[in-house]
């Protein structure tokens, strides 16, 4: 019997579709990558100024208190309850309430020198730094405005409400004392209590980090 001879089938081209698939999920996983990286690196930055912002508000509870030590200072001192403070001062005190933004605080706007201006210039205001034996607040400045609640511009027969208590009732925010009739038909006697003050803390903290907490205390 005879041997036919069979030729070998041609050898396919490659066409290069598989390497072709490869690169493009190469360039996916790449971008998902740099994509997950910018996502890690956006949330330490949104948790940093969490932090900072964090810092500050608390630091303002720190800077409140002493605000309230350093006006039973004022209210107890002969005379100066009625004066506005320098800029010199740790705490910016004025003996008359200051306009306000549409936010509630004190308007940014220059005071003049006998401190009746009725805005508040925070540039002026002096700024100190946090102290705390934690630590935990190191590079936070606070600034502290206090405004007796009285009308600046009264029409008192006995002059301005800053030189003059005896008008506190008609021109100031006051907590009355009053003591209860003798009879049913007998309203209640009252008096003009203490007064309001309000106590505008400021905290400047690091990469520009602003929080600003008010407080109205009765001395």
């Amino acid at each position: 019997m005879g041997k036919y001879l069979t030729s070998m089938p041609p050898a396919k081209r490659q066409r290069g579709v598989v390497l072709f698939i490869a690169l493009i999920a190469l360039v996916a996983m790449t971008l998902a990558g740099l994509a997950l990286m910018r996502s890690v690196d956006t949330a330490n930055v949104i948790a940093g100024n969490f932090a900072f912002k964090e810092s500050t508000v608390h630091a303002t509870d720190i800077g409140t208190e002493n605000a309230v030590a350093g006006l039973a200072a004022i209210v107890g001192g002969a005379g100066n309850v009625a004066k506005a403070s320098t800029t010199a001062s740790p705490i910016q005190y004025f003996p008359v309430w200051r306009n306000l933004n549409a936010a509630g605080q004190p308007i940014p706007e220059p005071v003049s020198a006998q401190g009746l201006s009725p805005n508040v210039d925070w540039s002026a205001v002096k700024k100190a730094p946090i102290n705390d034996q934690s630590g935990n607040y190191t590079g936070n400045d606070v600034q502290t405005v206090i405004e007796r609640m009285c009308d600046p511009i009264p029409s008192s027969p006995n002059g301005p409400v800053q030189t003059n208590r005896s008008d506190v009732t008609d021109y100031c925010v006051t907590v009355p004392q009053c003591s209860p009739g003798v009879s049913i038909n007998t309203p209640p006697f009252c008096v003009a209590g203490d007064i309001n003050y309000r106590i505008t803390t400021r905290v400047t903290g690091p990469r520009g980090t602003i929080s600003v907490v008010q407080s109205v205390v009765t001395m």
